[in-house]
């Protein structure tokens, strides 16, 4: 053992030594500044945290903590600070020197004893000192945020402490160990920023807040009426919309095909019922008409079924051009092509009282 390690033993035993005593002293009744309870209790966790002390640390941090808390004695103060400093918790252990320094004689003296004992002036002074020591120690960070869009509001952890923004003007002390610095904006994936420090060290953090393309909010449009969609934003290779249709490009027919083929079927429809409807009226006119001269009454059937025959004319015509398209759609179509499905195109005849035709949605 060096000589400055012996020194330091020393040190502590005499500090663990001048508590012993002055928690021995004898209290007076009610009215003293430290109560005869929180006294025995000080007395007990102190006794605890010095016999956890070689074997688990965290645990006696705690029993000197509550110590302390009881009976804010230099002397306990100087004991749980140096706990804190073999803990790597370097910020912990100035706070507890310093109110070490702060506190008055009358918060821990018992009733009766009119000042502190030399033990605890003597802690007061090893307190100053390590508090001193421990400002050269104790590492810092200064946070810089770079690229957050205009009027975007981060919002700023450091080992998940909210950080105003207000604070970053200034380095941030840390304890010596890991870090991790996370700043969220709304609408874009957490930045985060994952590091270690020594102890006096100091680091610059830079968080790039760049808004990534693909995460910028797809702009709203306004539907007839007032009412506001926002698109979807484009998927990766592979990923599934909303409706369940992969958005990988697949073969299959082109949507050319599909009105092609739609087109086709409507228009031999109508030419069939429309040429079924002519060969009726046609029947009508020669039974009742001769030289092609008909009556008076019989004048709208002979009109019907030359308007019949020309509309059936058509949607055979129609049907013909359908089927070409289909058959063109079918060669055209490339093997990559995305697969639309039939719904987005659809062609329905109608007949009405003396009409017929056709309507469709593409």
């Amino acid at each position: 053992m060096t000589s400055t390690e012996l020194g330091t033993s020393r040190r502590r035993s005499a500090i663990a030594s001048g508590l012993v005593c002055a928690l021995a002293l004898a209290h007076l009744p009610a009215g003293a500044a430290v109560s005869e309870a929180d006294a025995d209790g000080a007395k007990k966790l102190y006794g605890e945290g010095v016999r956890l002390e070689a074997s688990d640390l965290p645990t006696a941090r705690d029993r000197f903590k509550g110590a302390f808390k009881l009976r804010p004695s230099p002397i306990i103060g100087v004991k749980l600070g140096d706990v804190h400093e073999r803990l790597g918790e370097l910020l912990e252990a100035r706070q507890v020197y310093r109110r070490c320094e702060t506190v008055k004689a009358d918060e821990f003296l018992d009733v009766g004893v009119k000042d502190e004992s030399q033990n605890a002036k003597d802690a007061r002074q090893e307190a100053h000192r390590r508090a001193e020591a421990l400002e050269r120690r104790i590492p810092s960070i200064t946070i810089r945020l770079d690229g957050a869009a205009k009027g975007a509001q981060p919002k700023v952890t450091v080992d998940d402490a909210d950080i105003p923004l207000e604070a970053l003007a200034v380095p941030r002390s840390v304890n010596p160990g890991k870090h991790v610095v996370i700043v969220r904006i709304d609408g874009q994936a957490p930045k985060k920023s994952a590091f270690e420090l020594a102890e006096g060290q100091t680091r610059v953090v830079t968080v790039d807040l760049t808004p990534d393309p693909a995460e910028v909010a797809p702009a709203a449009t306004t539907k007839p009426g007032g009412a506001t969609t926002t698109g979807a934003a484009s998927a990766p290779p592979g990923h599934r919309s909303d409706e369940g249709v992969p958005s990988s490009a697949s073969s299959g027919p082109s949507t050319l095909t599909y009105v092609g083929f739609g087109v086709a079927g409507a228009g031999l429809i109508v030419g069939g019922v429309t040429g079924l409807l002519a060969m009726g009226k046609a029947s009508t006119v020669k039974d009742n008409c001769q030289n092609q001269i008909c009556p008076p009454a019989f004048h709208d059937d002979l009109d019907a079924g030359k308007r019949y025959s020309t509309i059936s004319t058509i949607g055979f015509g129609v049907a013909l051009v359908g089927v070409g398209v289909g058959v063109w759609g079918l060669l055209t179509s490339p093997s990559g092509e995305a697969s639309k499905p039939a719904a987005t195109a659809s062609v329905q005849p109608w007949i009405g009282l003396g009409s017929v035709g056709l309507t469709g949605a593409f």
